[in-house]
């Protein structure tokens, strides 16, 4: 399976039966006293509900509702995420 730079052979694999693609990722740390409120209002999840240690998928809204992405929270802890 070729890497993330050799597109060509990523793509050939996947159409001809099996592969996978490795994609680049960031990762965006939210932290402080307003930190779950704030996430609370731009995200689908449930943010207030998730305990310390605990993990869900979300999607990001735009102010109109519409989806922007898709990301998985952790919250680390009480005042502190991981997206």
């Amino acid at each position: 399976m070729g890497g993330v730079t050799d597109l060509a052979a990523d793509y050939q694999a996947l159409r001809a039966g099996a592969g996978a693609v490795r994609l680049a990722r960031d990762a965006v740390r939210v932290a402080g006293p307003e930190a779950a409120a704030f996430l609370h209002g731009q995200l689908s999840q449930d943010i207030l509900a998730l305990a310390a240690g605990d993990a869900a998928e979300s999607l990001v809204l735009s102010p109109q509702g519409k989806v922007d992405a898709l990301v998985r929270v952790l919250r680390i802890a009480e005042d502190e995420f991981l997206l």
